[in-house]
């Protein structure tokens, strides 16, 4: 019969190993990661659609400089990105193209003012032949009255009648060819003043757009990126530069189709990778143009977006034709309330609410320890 089991001790000697336990910081840096990346799959799938996120140009008001004739570069005064005032000489220009058409329209303009002093002095003649004419024909006139009255005595023959007739008809023709010959000249005269005008006009015109080949600045500004070289040869049209003038603004494409709306005078964050500004939406036009090239992304449809205009707090804080990221500050489509500088501000507060307190901890306990090292001190002395 079986009262008890008999306990065996172990075969080996050897207390058993406990597994001591740290601190898991692994685990919670893995659960860190993961949130982290989910976050970021949300904001990337889903952002765009619940808060305002755009891409944006770094602008300013641009005004082309271009060549208004077939002309040759001479000389170039100015570099990209410099900047400039108006009136300030950019380049100088040759144009055998201009020079040839001012020769041709002074040789035309001579050539009206010398057909201009031929006609003056063809109404100055004919004024004289018709104040000839005139006399003549009224003494023809008075001849013929006399031979009236006198033609009933038959002492006046018919051939002297005849004669007095053809005297008459006589300068009634040299009267209205003097006449028309007058009229001719005067309206020869108006027509040529007309074109003597309109060369006078056309030179006046290309010396003006010409300017003796100084091509000047329009405004006050900074020189773009494209610069023509000395030596160029430039057809009408072609760029000699470009500036931009103005201030400096952001010029956005927003989405469109998203869950969020967007006023004028909203604020937003401008960013370029670690350089950012605050800026306000002044405008948004009602209209949706193709992204430029250097948004557009590869494999995809070409994207379009609705421009905006945000104006920059400091316009200093990023240079011309910067690419950058327009954030919309309101975290809640349609409710201002809710906004990254709430936000910011709320977890500023916290901050600080954490370190007094966690300040005001460790003054208690100095203040503790301190207490207690003076006494054991004292049990020690004692």
């Amino acid at each position: 019969m079986i009262k008890a089991i008999r306990h065996q001790s172990n075969a080996d000697k050897f207390q058993n190993d406990i597994r001591k336990h740290g601190k898991r910081y692994g685990r919670y840096v893995y659960i860190a990661f993961v949130l982290g990346f989910g976050v970021y799959l949300v904001d990337m799938f889903v952002g765009p659609y619940v808060w305002l996120e755009a891409d944006g140009l770094v602008n300013a008001d641009r005004v082309t400089v271009a060549a208004t004739h077939e002309e040759q570069v001479v000389k170039i005064n100015v570099k990209s990105g410099q900047y400039v005032k108006k009136g300030d000489v950019l380049a100088v220009v040759h144009s055998p193209q201009v020079a040839s058409a001012l020769a041709t329209l002074a040789n035309q303009y001579a050539d009206t003012q010398a057909k201009q002093s031929d006609l003056n002095v063809r109404v100055d003649v004919s004024d004289a032949v018709t104040k000839a004419a005139e006399d003549r024909l009224a003494e023809a006139e008075n001849n013929m009255k006399r031979l009236n009255a006198q033609r009933g005595s038959g002492f006046i023959s018919d051939t002297f009648i005849g004669g007095a007739l053809r005297e008459r008809y006589l300068a009634v023709s040299e009267k209205s060819r003097t006449e028309a010959e007058k009229r001719s000249a005067a309206q020869q005269l108006k027509t040529l003043t007309k074109a003597q005008q309109e060369a006078r006009e056309a030179i006046d015109d290309i010396k003006r757009r010409y300017n003796n080949g100084l091509i000047v600045a329009p405004d006050n500004g900074f020189v773009g990126a494209q610069v023509a070289q000395q030596g160029d040869v430039l057809k009408p049209g072609e760029y000699i530069t470009d500036m931009f003038v103005g201030q400096k603004h952001v010029l956005a494409y927003l989405p469109t189709g998203t869950l969020y709306t967007v006023k004028k005078g909203e604020r937003v964050t401008v960013a370029d990778g670690f350089n950012r500004a605050e800026g306000t939406l002044v405008d948004i036009r009602p209209i949706s143009v193709q992204l430029p090239p250097a948004f557009q992304k590869a494999f995809r449809p070409q994207e379009r977006g609705q421009v905006a205009t945000v104006m920059l707090d400091n316009p200093e804080a990023f240079t011309h034709s910067t690419k950058v990221r327009v954030i919309g500050h309101n975290l809640i489509p349609g409710y201002d309330g809710i906004t990254s500088e709430t936000v910011k501000q709320a977890v500023r507060d916290w901050s600080v609410f954490a370190w007094t307190t966690t300040k005001t901890q460790i003054e208690r306990l100095a203040v503790w320890v301190n207490g207690e090292t003076k006494r054991i001190v004292q049990i020690a002395r004692s």
